[in-house]
């Protein structure tokens, strides 16, 4: 909602000729309302269940920075010195790359990758392209129309239900914003859109990282999903009182 990096946002800038930073500024508090629906639904359990254990904040920072550091290096060159995006990324890689280069060992890398994961992302991306070639999303809104809902809900629907069928956050923007143009006058409808898509995606069947993280985890999309329904519809129902209250 709020990233400067993330890639809906910024197409969603674009498309509605605004400045990233006021899009950033006007969803900050649906990042916040997602914080803190997280932290009830999954990092408070987990505090409660776990036994406590010293912190060793110097080590513990030590990995943060090892982790995160790639990332800074986008933030720091893209974001503060205006350089273009794509640079960023490839320094990041480089210097994600330089401590383990010499240690990489390339035939099992390349081993390591799942045959199943492959053929997954294919599936999803034909998927979409289908879906896109077919013209059946470019429909959505008319069709929507046509048996008589009003604006609003057809501003909530057309991108939940393009980022339900396709499961990337870009597509909710890219194909369903152009098509909500004439309907997205106002900051409020604009935020509620955003948001409607991303809870699209979030439950998705075919939005990779869910079905990566669950192929990782060895978890059955059923048992995800019903972890998932109550925190995503309290997302979307908090976010739509706010929203609407702006």
């Amino acid at each position: 909602y709020s990233w400067p990096l993330y890639q809906a946002l910024i197409i969603a800038a674009a498309l509605l000729k605004v400045h990233v930073n006021s899009l950033i500024v006007r969803q900050f508090p649906l990042s916040i309302i997602a914080i803190l629906i997280g932290y009830l639904f999954a990092i408070r359990p987990i505090s409660r269940t776990h036994v406590r254990t010293k912190l060793d904040v110097r080590n513990g920072l030590r990995i943060l920075v090892e982790a995160v550091y790639p990332l800074l290096i986008v933030l720091v060159i893209s974001i503060i010195f205006g350089v273009e995006l794509v640079i960023g990324l490839a320094i990041a890689l480089v210097a994600a790359m330089l401590p383990i280069y010499k240690s990489l060992n390339w035939k099992k890398l390349i081993r390591s990758i799942p045959l199943g994961t492959v053929l997954v992302v294919f599936a999803v991306m034909a998927f979409k392209s289908v879906l896109n070639d077919s013209g059946a999303i470019g429909r959505l809104p008319t069709e929507l129309s046509n048996i008589g809902l009003h604006p609003v809900a057809i501003v909530v629907l057309t991108p939940m239900l393009v980022g339900l069928l396709t499961g990337v956050s870009f597509s909710f923007v890219g194909i369903g914003f152009p098509l909500l143009l004439p309907f997205l006058n106002s900051w409020t409808l604009i935020a509620l859109a955003y948001l409607s898509g991303f809870v699209g995606v979030l439950l998705s069947p075919v939005h990779l990282c869910l079905i990566f993280s669950a192929r990782y985890y060895r978890a059955p999309l059923s048992a995800v999903y019903k972890l998932l329904y109550v925190p995503v519809g309290l997302l979307m129902a908090l976010g739509a009182l706010w929203t609407l209250a702006i």
